[in-house]
């Protein structure tokens, strides 16, 4: 639920042009709504229809400012293609998974799950990809001992900037990251690119390019 990679030192953080930070009261009402959804459908798979139009009818519990800003998002976007969302509730977890084939039960951070889950249904229908790691709805990504220097995301190093998913016939229209735990010298971060920051930089004759099939 993380994809956090190591950034050399020398890059500067530079946080996305929208953020969206939630109040302590924000994130436990935040909290309260997901365990709600818990105590109705645990021991359900996630891929549940009731399950999931009930996730969508609890994200009317999100702050309204946040969900303003998601619908907003979802209809204009911003400049960067991000939208960063500060303090949703998380649990405390035991020690991060250190090698492939052990991916936790989503039931295991249920707050987690749903929390991220009412975000996504404010922007549109949850999905997922038979082909893609099992189908899972949600997918664990953490560093994988072994691994590490791999451009994937079972690695700890910095990714090489890439179209999350491009691969797809169809891809997702948004992609959601949660961070559950921070790495521990806290220096590790995602990266993003937007083109709306891009295409004012080039020609218009490379844009024309770009636009051929």
């Amino acid at each position: 639920m993380t994809a956090m990679n190591l950034l050399p030192q020398q890059v500067p953080f530079t946080p996305p042009s929208e953020t969206i930070s939630l109040t302590q009261y924000e994130t436990a009402a935040v909290a309260s709504a997901a365990l709600s959804l818990w105590d109705r459908h645990h021991g359900r798979p996630l891929h549940d229809d009731q399950l999931l139009y009930d996730v969508e009818s609890a994200a009317g519990n999100l702050p309204s400012r946040l969900q303003s800003a998601l619908r907003r998002f979802r209809d204009k976007g911003n400049l960067d293609g991000v939208l960063l969302i500060d303090g949703l509730p998380v649990e405390d977890q035991a020690a991060t998974p250190s090698a492939g084939g052990i991916d936790p039960d989503w039931a295991e951070v249920p707050v987690s799950t749903f929390s991220q889950l009412m975000v996504m249904s404010t922007l549109g229908s949850v999905i997922s990809y038979s082909d893609e790691k099992e189908g899972r709805l949600i997918q664990d990504v953490f560093p994988k001992r072994g691994q590490e220097l791999r451009q994937e995301n079972s690695g700890c190093v910095l990714l090489e900037l890439h179209t999350e998913d491009g691969f797809l016939a169809y891809p997702p229209h948004f992609l959601s990251l949660l961070c559950i735990r921070a790495d521990h010298d806290k220096v590790a971060a995602t990266v993003a690119c937007s083109v709306r920051r891009v295409l004012p930089l080039l020609t218009d004759e490379l844009v024309s390019v770009l636009y051929q099939q």
